[in-house]
């Protein structure tokens, strides 16, 4: 008897948005803080081949008190992002491709996890930004027609949400 394998089929589409200043600074004090997270992590996971449960006991504490106004769940989207880094170094460095001794942190893409951190709302993306006050950063993003399509014929949303920042511009990825 044959076993027969269920497959989600997956549609993302990249929306280029804007905002006004300060959803700005918002974001760019985000994608920092993040990017600190993963350049302190990477090494600590390749070295002690970690798993996620192991890095958020190690590292969560700490960074709950460094980035009290971050969400959580852009925290433990961190430790997806590390364990995917260094998935992917160690395959190259079996293939011998690998160039350093750890992987390097260049570009990030900050990932929300959980859709409860994100909302399509009224033409707009909201992107909970504040955990204290419950503080929501309205995005406004570019119509496109492959969005229409997915979005209004029915499509789900994905739970993640990847937010880029790009030479002055914004992208999300849904």
């Amino acid at each position: 008897m044959l076993k027969t394998q269920s497959k989600t089929i997956k549609k993302t589409v990249a929306l280029e948005c804007y905002t006004i200043r300060q959803g700005w600074k918002t974001l760019y004090e985000i994608e920092s803080a993040y990017k600190k997270m993963l350049v302190e992590i990477v090494g600590f996971g390749l070295k002690n081949d970690a798993t996620h449960k192991t890095l958020h006991r190690t590292f969560y504490k700490q960074y709950r008190k460094e980035f009290p106004w971050l969400a959580t769940r852009v925290i433990k989207g961190s430790y997806r992002d590390v364990l995917k880094r260094d998935k992917s170094f160690k395959e190259l460095k079996m293939k011998g491709k690998a160039k350093t001794d750890k992987p390097t942190v260049r570009r990030v893409t900050i990932t929300f996890s959980d859709s409860q951190d994100w909302k399509l709302r009224n033409g707009a993306l909201w992107i909970k930004s504040n955990t204290d006050k419950d503080e929501w950063l309205e995005l406004k993003y570019r119509d496109t027609k492959l969005f229409r399509k997915y979005f209004y014929h029915g499509w789900s949303l994905a739970e993640e949400l990847k937010i880029k920042l790009v030479n002055g511009r914004i992208f999300s990825v849904i």
